[in-house]
C-alpha cells in the first residue's frame, strides 16, 4: 500500500486490510480513539467492538512536525528508525510491548497497548515507588546497549547495522534543538543575567553541543 495519512475514517480499512490485525480484533467493527499527545506522530487506541479486551496502538509518522502542523515538514522515514529499534530490542530483551505490524513505507507501527501502565513521571509526581525500576532499566541498557556496541558484534555486523540508521541525522538535529530549546526556558527562571548570557553563547558555538 502506498503512503497514505490515517486517521478515524479510513484506519479501520487499512487495519482489516491486514490479516493478521483483522484476526486479532476478530470484530466486524472497531472502536478508534486519536489518544496521541506527543509533538511528533499520531496515535490511535483501537478496540475490538466485540471484546474490549483487544486492544492494539497504532502510531503513524507523517510529512511534518505534528505540533507545529504541516507549514514545518519532517521526513516521514523517521519511523522507520523506530521500527527497526524496536525490532533490534525484541531480539535482546523480551520485555518490551510485543511488535504486531510494521510497515516502512506507511510509516506505521501496530504495537501491544499496556493498559494498566501510566507515564512513569506522572506516578512518580503522585509518589509512587517503583523499587524494581532500576533493576530492570539497567538490564535493559545493558542487553540493548552492549548488544548493540563493537564488543560484541564483529565488525562486518556492525557496519551492517550502523547503516541501518546512518542516514537518520534529521531527526536527531531536530531533538537535539528541541532539548536546547527546553533547557533554555528552564534555566531562564534559575539563572541571573550573567549566567543566561554565558549559557546561550555556549549554546551558539560551534562547539555547543
Amino acid at each position: 500500500m502506498s503512503y497514505t495519512i490515517l486517521n478515524a475514517s479510513n484506519l479501520e480499512a487499512y487495519l482489516f486490510s491486514l490479516p493478521k490485525i483483522k484476526a486479532f480484533f476478530d470484530a466486524d467493527s472497531l472502536l478508534i480513539h486519536e489518544i496521541g499527545d506527543g509533538n511528533l506522530n499520531f496515535v490511535f487506541l483501537v478496540t475490538s467492538s466485540s471484546d474490549a479486551s483487544k486492544q492494539l496502538i497504532i502510531k503513524q509518522a507523517v510529512p511534518y512536525l505534528r505540533c507545529a502542523g504541516e507549514s514545518y515538514p519532517l521526513s516521514k522515514e523517521r519511523m522507520t528508525y523506530e521500527i527497526r529499534s524496536l525490532e533490534r530490542f525484541a531480539q535482546l530483551t523480551p520485555h518490551i510491548p510485543k511488535i504486531h505490524h510494521s510497515d516502512e513505507e506507511m510509516s506505521v507501527l501496530i504495537m501491544e497497548y499496556l493498559s494498566s501502565h501510566i507515564i512513569m513521571r506522572k506516578g512518580m509526581i503522585e509518589g509512587i515507588e517503583y523499587p524494581k525500576f532500576s533493576k530492570h532499566i539497567s538490564s535493559f541498557l545493558a542487553n540493548t546497549l552492549f548488544k548493540t556496541s563493537s564488543l560484541y558484534l564483529s565488525s562486518a555486523n556492525k557496519r551492517t547495522l550502523v547503516s541501518q540508521f546512518i542516514a537518520n541525522s534529521e531527526l536527531c538535529k531536530l531533538e537535539g534543538k528541541f532539548d536546547v530549546i527546553t533547557a533554555i526556558f528552564d534555566m531562564v527562571n534559575y539563572l541571573d543575567k550573567k549566567s543566561l548570557k554565558r549559557f546561550l553563547s555556549w549554546v551558539a558555538s560551534p562547539t555547543g553541543h
